[in-house]
């Protein structure tokens, strides 16, 4: 099973409770899937997909908003790489509009946009439900490929779009939520997509796909222990003792904290990672990742220890 299904199904099993939510993760399903299809009665909506659980999933959340649960079909097409069978949703005119005009796709009588409105995606819950919908449409991700350097090539997330305004559009979201994309026209197409690692493993927090997240960090970790091999043999000391000067004023910092505070003065997060690092004082980031409660990239864990040292100089000039 590829990277890319096991993300999508962890982003599905998911529950989309908040209303708003649930029109902006379906405004990126359409993003990714959906087309438009006008006739006498106006304009109707077709979702249509090969993962049948996402369909689903939309079905479900169109139940939710509408009260009636629209029908599934299951058909076979004619795509590049031959015949192959899809999932789909058709919704008429009046149950279809009502939603468009709420998302700003549709404005009557004849006014059509490209992308949902700003507003769909105002709120960081609802940029993260558009994302988990434009992905799962239309998303992919890999991590194969041998490479010298943890963050090089060999990782890619990509969500392909058909129009230049959705890509700019979904990459605007994504950079809402702290993750800048680029953006490329490929053939007819228009991909947006992330090459580095660490943003890849910063939006996959945002979808909530923590399982993939250790996966990614433990492919990084394997990776790096077999093509660093050779230079990391000549500079183990070196970092060994980079390692632990920075353990011990992570370790100074955290007692002062426990102290003159208590650890409970921290936010929940950061108490995690002060009492992980404690636990593991030897540890790297990249083992250290393994063990938190509140799972992060390893710059945010970089980050996170660097604000409890702030949070300790601080705490320690208010007691000057």
């Amino acid at each position: 099973m590829s990277t890319a299904i096991t993300v999508k199904e962890e982003i599905l099993a998911q529950k989309t409770t908040a209303e708003c939510c649930r029109l902006a993760f379906l405004a990126g399903a359409i993003a990714g899937c959906g087309s438009l299809s006008i006739g006498r009665e106006g304009l109707g909506l077709i979702l249509q997909n090969q993962n049948e659980e996402l369909i689903k999933k939309c079905a479900s959340l169109l139940s939710q908003i509408t009260g009636k649960e629209p029908a599934i079909v299951k058909k076979d097409k004619e795509m590049s790489l031959g015949q192959r069978v899809v999932y789909e949703i058709r919704l008429d005119a009046a149950t279809a509009s009502p939603i468009l005009q709420s998302m700003g796709i549709f404005e009557p009588p004849y006014g059509i946009a490209e992308t949902a409105s700003p507003q769909t995606v105002e709120e960081p819950c609802c940029k993260k439900s558009y994302l988990k919908g434009v992905f799962c449409a239309a998303g992919s991700l890999t991590l194969s490929g041998d490479t010298q350097k943890a963050n090089s090539k060999g990782y890619s997330l990509e969500i392909l779009l058909s129009t230049k305004q959705s890509a700019l559009f979904a990459a605007e979201v994504m950079e809402g939520l702290g993750v800048k994309p680029s953006v490329r026209s490929i053939r007819n197409n228009y991909r947006v997509y992330l090459k580095d690692s660490e943003k890849i493993g910063d939006l996959l927090i945002a979808l909530g796909a923590t399982g993939a997240l250790y996966t990614l960090n433990n492919i990084i970790a394997s990776r790096s222990l077999r093509n660093d091999a050779n230079r990391r043999t000549n500079c183990e000391v070196a970092n060994i003792d980079k390692t632990l000067t920075a353990s011990s004023k992570q370790l100074d910092a955290i007692a002062f904290i426990e102290k003159r505070a208590g650890l409970s003065y921290l936010e929940e997060y950061l108490r995690d990672t002060a009492e992980t690092r404690r636990a593991y004082p030897d540890a790297s980031l990249t083992e250290l990742l393994k063990h938190l409660k509140y799972p992060t990239s390893r710059s945010g864990l970089n980050h996170r220890l660097r604000k409890i040292i702030q949070i300790a100089d601080e705490l320690r000039g208010k007691n000057d």
